[in-house]
């Protein structure tokens, strides 16, 4: 029997490096293909029911939005040409490229398989998007966008076709970064043919957008996307197929990047010293490989259940015991820089207010105004990468200053479940990965009626809704940073969350790649990546 199972455990093994080298061997002679390894599963190629950033390297290699951002994070027209703000904010019109045409399917019912994109196409998208997991980009803004969220209306009144190539969306509320808002890569449009052929292949074996790339091949653990040669807007790269492979473990990652079966991966923190001295290629593996780094618009920290968690002061020492420098820059290797507030740096210019005071002497002061009393509070913890071990920073740093915290370890799914049901942690760590490109869309994660989504933590202050209101009509950048700063200021007198740092994202390309770069939104600019092959 045990010569059995070794025996199973050594052809399972061989298979898995069969099965490598016959995907590394397949793409040998292509020299313009680019070889991918994704963290985790393949969640959904439908754009409506994706929630994990992973799948969106590939997902949005597919579709696109009406607008997006370019690699210096400034909006950009996709399938809308042009636009324009009338009523002071109330309503936006867009005007939309004519010729852009769906990647070919047969259920699209032409001879040869395709159409321009329409207007009609952006309301049925933004329709179904409305009831899928962004639907908080639009709660309470679109004219009868929650009417039809809650069943109550066949269509959203707000969003209307005013020309073949023309769509008018009406507010609730002047919202002047409303531009910024539908930059997220998430609000793609889709051709409603495709998707009511067959629903249940749509976002597994059938993905039409209008991206740079179109899908060939899905499975379980890996996806093939191939240059669009439709595509609408030229563009500097030279990549003609991409190839995703599911490698959940790190070290395979890494190894697999080493070895060459792999050409271009996000480098886990764990790994930097491996491939760098500093922010640079270490010299023995210059002519091998490139380094890119980019900071996203993303931010991890230590969320506070408000409801439970009740004293400001108690609040306020959780955020001012933690030493953020020291995960930032020990912990995690460089990787990260500590988080200044809620929003990530480089976000229109905004700059988060300078604090006055930090550290275990200003966290003991607040903690002995409060009314905590050795009672043990427990944090919620999943497996997202370095999260557990952050948390046990974190429980040191709050044990230092008097407070008695218990760590309890889940999957990110389980987290997820119980942040928006009724078995909510006082205590959780978590991340916002940012799909938007303005500050004043992230303080809406404030405003006491939005819980809990984007309102996480149950938060409720009138001085900051009263902000909200008076951003919402705010004019020029330099006001509305204004504002966004005195609603920072009171969320840190009153914080519903301790904000730890913010990721550094390190890829590690092999050397014939150039040109790689990643927005603040995380969309992967593969359309740019060039081979010098």
């Amino acid at each position: 029997m045990k010569r059995l199972i070794i025996g199973i455990v050594l052809l399972l093994v061989l298979a898995s490096v069969i099965a490598l080298v016959i995907w590394q061997r397949s793409d040998s002679t292509e020299a313009r293909t680019v070889r991918i390894p994704l963290e985790g599963d393949i969640q959904t190629l439908d754009p409506a029911a994706l929630s994990d950033p992973t799948t969106s390297r590939i997902v949005w290699q597919i579709y696109e939005g009406l607008v997006g951002l370019n690699a210096n994070n400034e909006v950009v027209a996709l399938l809308a040409e042009s636009w324009e703000m009338l009523d002071d904010g109330r309503r936006w019109v867009l005007r939309l490229r004519k010729n852009v045409f769906f990647h070919p399917h047969a259920a699209l019912g032409t001879s040869d398989e395709t159409r321009a994109v329409n207007a009609r196409d952006v309301i049925w998208s933004y329709e179904r998007l409305g009831k899928g997991f962004g639907s908080f980009v639009f709660q309470g803004l679109i004219e009868g966008f929650d009417a039809f969220v809650a069943g109550e209306a066949t269509s959203i009144s707000g969003i209307t076709a005013t020309g073949d190539y023309e769509v008018s969306f009406k507010l609730t509320r002047p919202d002047p970064s409303f531009i910024h808002r539908i930059s997220t890569p998430y609000l793609a449009i889709m051709p409603r043919e495709v998707f009511e052929a067959d629903p249940d292949a749509f976002g597994s074996s059938d993905a039409i957008g209008t991206g740079p790339f179109m899908l060939i091949q899905a499975t379980a653990n890996e996806v093939v996307l191939e240059r669009n040669p439709r595509y609408w807007r030229e563009t500097p790269g030279n990549i003609k197929r991409v190839r995703f492979r599911v490698e959940k473990n790190p070290q395979f990652r890494v190894a697999g990047l080493k070895a060459g079966n792999y050409d271009l991966a996000q480098l886990p923190a764990d790994f930097r010293g491996e491939f760098l001295e500093g922010d640079q290629i270490r010299p023995d593996l210059v002519r091998k490989f490139r380094a890119f780094t980019d900071l996203t618009f993303n931010v991890h920290y230590l969320g506070v259940d408000a409801r439970q968690v009740t004293d400001p002061a108690l609040r306020r020492a959780i955020s001012l015991a933690i030493d953020r420098d020291a995960i930032a820059t020990r912990l995690l290797s460089g990787g990260a820089i500590p988080a200044q507030g809620p929003v990530p740096p480089g976000m229109q210019g905004y700059r988060s207010p300078k604090r006055t005071t930090v550290g275990q002497d200003a966290a003991r002061r607040e903690l002995s105004t409060s009314s905590y009393r050795d009672e043990e509070i427990p944090i919620l913890v999943s497996d997202v990468p370095h999260h557990a071990d952050v948390a046990q920073v974190v429980q040191k740093d709050l044990a230092d200053c008097g407070i008695k915290t218990r760590i309890e370890l889940v999957d990110f799914n389980t987290l997820v479940t119980r942040l928006f049901g009724n078995d909510r942690p006082p205590l959780f760590m978590a991340y916002s990965e940012w799909v938007f490109s303005a500050p004043e869309i992230i303080m809406e994660q404030f405003r006491s009626t939005a819980t809990p989504n984007p309102n996480l933590f149950a938060y409720s202050d009138d001085r900051v809704d009263a902000l909200l209101v008076e951003l919402s009509a705010a004019s020029g950048r330099e006001d509305v940073n204004r504002i966004c700063a005195q609603i920072e200021t009171i969320v840190r007198e009153n914080p519903p969350a301790a904000w730890l740092y913010n990721e550094r994202h390190t890829f590690i390309a092999a050397r014939r790649f150039s040109n790689f770069a990643v927005t603040g939104n995380n969309h992967w600019l593969l359309a740019d990546l060039q081979s010098e092959e």
